[in-house]
């Protein structure tokens, strides 16, 4: 019994574990990092989203723009071509974007959002935020890393229910100026 479960059993429960650990690792949210991961993550209406890009690229992006030497705003990009959904979220801050402020996605003088949903006939976009907030974690332009936490709820004009984004969260390694 003892050569039997070293030889045969232990390898295959061993496989087991490794396969069944590295698929779970896709069934969660990324954790809150400031590393620069490209990583990005959410619920939506309960149901995780992740990005997934075509071979080659992230599926994570970041777009920073500048006034002088400051940095006044910055648009922040997660799609998953698979389940055919994506992000935009765009923060504007007339003086500097500040780590650790809370920018309210309400404030449309500030703040944009738009979630996408395109398997549906018609594309749901949800574009128009109910409540909801961006907090930036780290900006840092010299080592390109941008990271945060968001959560919204929002509808649409085209569609009649509302989606509700909740846990959110990126680190992006790669700020385009």
């Amino acid at each position: 019994m003892n050569k039997y479960f070293t030889y045969i059993l232990f390898p295959v429960s061993l496989a087991l574990f490794i396969g069944f650990s590295s698929c779970q690792e896709d069934d969660e949210l990324p954790p809150i990092t400031s590393e620069g991961k490209n990583t990005f993550g959410c619920l939506v209406n309960g149901k995780l989203f992740t990005p997934k890009a075509p071979p080659g690229q992230t599926g994570t992006e970041a777009d920073l723009f500048q006034l002088g030497d400051t940095a006044t705003s910055v648009n922040i990009y997660g799609s998953n071509y698979a389940s055919d959904q994506s992000f935009f979220i765009s923060i504007i801050d007339s003086a500097e974007l500040q780590v650790d402020k809370t920018y309210s996605l309400t404030d449309t003088t500030c703040c944009g959002i738009e979630y996408t949903e395109y398997s549906d006939s018609p594309s749901c976009t949800y574009k128009k935020a109910l409540s909801g907030h961006v907090k930036l974690l780290k900006f840092d332009v010299n080592q390109k890393i941008l990271s945060g936490t968001f959560e919204f709820k929002a509808y649409s004009d085209v569609c009649d229910d509302t989606v509700t984004i909740t846990e959110g969260r990126f680190d992006i390694g790669e700020i385009w100026q």
